[in-house]
């Protein structure tokens, strides 16, 4: 029997990422999903996943702490024993609103380190770990031939 497809959601406390993570559920995925939020907020969110027939877990992270990247794919990989989709979706707007004259480098800095920086080095992590096995029938397509 093929176990159920996984996704990692990023930013799936709130907004487009939480619409994401539960329109997978619906569609029998079982989800890791990583937000910034109380841990009251992330039982709220497993629970609403779980009444939708998901199984799933919560990692608290920030997606520009690339240190905090290998923990989120090993626990994936420990619960589900797979990855075949990864949401890259937490991001940030502007730190403080204003003019561009007027912006600061460290704001542009957290900014980067969010919305791309994190994202790319998460993809790399998901790649190097989850997808790097031989191909098989119960492998997702971007699974790398090494024969």
């Amino acid at each position: 029997m093929m176990s159920r497809p996984v996704a990692i959601v990023t930013g799936a406390g709130r907004g487009i990422g939480r619409a994401i993570a539960e329109a997978l559920a619906a569609r029998d995925f079982d989800l890791a999903v990583t937000d910034l939020m109380p841990e009251a907020e992330s039982e709220v969110l497993l629970q609403d996943l779980a009444r939708r027939g998901c199984r799933a877990l919560y990692h608290s992270g920030d997606i520009a702490d690339i240190a905090k990247h290998a923990p989120l794919v090993e626990r994936a990989l420990a619960e589900f024993g797979r990855i075949d989709c990864l949401v890259n979706n937490a991001g940030m707007g502007a730190v403080v609103r204003g003019d561009l004259l007027d912006l600061e480098p460290a704001n542009f800095d957290r900014i980067m380190a969010v919305n791309l920086r994190g994202t790319v080095f998460l993809t790399q992590g998901v790649g190097h770990r989850a997808w790097s096995a031989p191909c098989s029938r119960n492998r997702p397509p971007m699974c790398r031939d090494r024969s």
